[in-house]
């Protein structure tokens, strides 16, 4: 009888003592379990945030690039509008007067030395607005039309009237080029600042335009 209770005492021992180890093992991996999603959750949570100030960095600098840019076609695409409408209506002066006197011929190259200057200066924000080509062809028929100019204020005091009769018919099919040409390029020019230019052009010739010089 005392073996019989010895036996059933040990046994109920027994299964108290595994239960409680079962208990201490469940404990122990759920805390293991806890502590390793507690620790991914927090690296997550660590990943995230760097992803976040990382994309607010390249936010700003992306926002600061292009506040740059607006800036900078602020400051240069003005003049260059004014520039080219100046340049267009000098030389609807020379033809309109059928000559050029020495102040129109002076002003008229002071402006395109000018947009030569803007040219180079500032090749790559042309370039990159798309601009380049038409400012860079501009440029040329301009500066063409102002050496004919000078030929023509030579012709008038040493040529004969036959030479300055073909000087005056080269720089209207030239003043044609250039009156054709400068609305669309006002217009890309106030396309890339978000501007309404005003492009009052006044009478022009039904001409294309010729290919760039």
């Amino acid at each position: 009888m005392d073996m019989l209770r010895d036996i059933i005492v040990s046994l109920l021992t027994s299964t108290i003592v595994m239960g409680f180890a079962v208990l201490a093992v469940k404990a122990w991996l759920e805390g293991r379990v806890k502590h390793e999603f507690d620790v991914q959750l927090e690296n997550q949570r660590q990943e995230h945030k760097a992803d976040l100030e990382r994309l607010k960095a390249e936010l700003k600098i992306g926002t600061d690039a292009a506040n740059h840019i607006s800036d900078r076609r602020l400051a240069i695409y003005p003049s260059v509008v004014e520039v080219v409408y100046r340049i267009r209506n000098l030389a609807r002066g020379v033809i309109e007067t059928d000559q050029a006197s020495d102040a129109l011929a002076d002003e008229l190259a002071a402006r395109m030395r000018e947009l030569e200057d803007a040219v180079f200066k500032y090749r790559i924000d042309f370039e990159r607005d798309g601009v380049f080509v038409e400012i860079h062809s501009y440029k040329n028929r301009t500066k063409i039309f102002c050496r004919t100019v000078d030929d023509l204020r030579y012709s008038h005091r040493q040529g004969t009237p036959a030479q300055t009769a073909e000087l005056m018919k080269l720089l209207r099919d030239l003043y044609s080029e250039i009156d054709v040409q400068h609305k669309p390029m006002l217009e890309l020019l106030a396309q890339s600042t978000g501007a309404d230019v005003g492009t009052q052009t006044g009478p022009t010739r039904s001409q294309g335009l010729s290919k760039p010089v």
